[in-house]
């Protein structure tokens, strides 16, 4: 059985799917998102510290830099920080507090799959999303329903999973529909 690695993610983003992926290509089995100090606090209070804590550089209110100073001394080990200020007075203030990783907000990139499929395979896969049938595809799309199936054989070819609710999940996680 794989061991428990559980990762707090106190992040200010709308987006926080990227810092799952980073997470998921971790091994971090489960994961928590926090967005304000206190729950934070009562996380840790509540159930010890995580092993991974992903830190934004301002969590509402209050400095991720000195959340981070606090998630150490609870005893999580593997701290990262994201910042958007590489200026030197907040690089000290960082270093200061012992962080052992930062990362710059800009930088972050993590890549995608290609799924190098066309405009109506694309449809297809967002119909798929919603719940629709073959026929009622077939339908949205004006097209035969054995258009709509060859069209998901090349779907199934390209990203190459088979099962429909895999490839919808998959499609999602690597951005080909929203």
């Amino acid at each position: 059985m794989k061991p428990k690695i559980t990762a707090l993610i106190a992040i200010n983003s709308q987006d926080i799917s990227k810092y799952h992926l980073i997470c998921k290509n971790s091994g971090v089995t489960h994961w928590i998102n926090l967005i304000n100090s206190n729950q934070i606090r009562n996380h840790i209070r509540k159930n010890g510290p995580t092993q991974i804590c992903l830190v934004d550089e301002q969590i509402g209110t209050e400095s991720g830099i000195n959340l981070v100073q606090e998630l150490a001394n609870a005893g999580s080990e593997n701290i990262i920080l994201f910042s958007k200020k590489p200026d030197l007075v907040s690089l000290n203030q960082i270093l200061k507090k012992e962080i052992r990783a930062i990362v710059f907000k800009e930088k972050i990139t993590i890549p995608k799959k290609n799924w190098n499929i066309t405009k109506l395979e694309k449809t297809l896969v967002q119909d798929l999303s919603l719940g629709m049938s073959m026929q009622a595809i077939a339908l949205h799309l004006k097209i035969s329903v054995s258009t709509t199936k060859s069209l998901l054989r090349n779907v199934r070819k390209k990203s190459g999973i088979h099962d429909r609710s895999l490839i919808v999940a998959q499609a999602l996680r690597d951005g080909v529909i929203g």
